[in-house]
């Protein structure tokens, strides 16, 4: 792996991050939702990321990506689950 897939692992937080700050502006969406808007949001880190350090390899990217969504939807509900909501 270089650099930069390391850099696109980075979103995780990121993607938890930005999606908890939406449901703050929007609390009146449904909670099964969510992760629907949380792969957009991982895939325009990844894909937005591979093209600012110039890497050609965007399908790589978008691999990356779904790697990014599923590990921020996990990390998320493990969170959820151990504070027992």
């Amino acid at each position: 792996m270089e650099l930069a897939d390391y850099a696109g692992l980075a979103g995780i937080p990121i993607v938890i991050a930005i999606v908890q700050v939406l449901k703050g502006v929007f609390p009146d969406v449904d909670g099964r939702y969510w992760p629907l808007f949380a792969l957009p949001i991982a895939v325009v880190w990844t894909v937005g990321l591979a093209l600012i350090l110039r890497q050609p390899e965007v399908l790589v990217a978008l691999a990356i990506s779904v790697i990014v969504w599923v590990s921020a939807m996990g990390a998320f509900s493990g969170v959820k689950a151990l504070a027992g909501k």
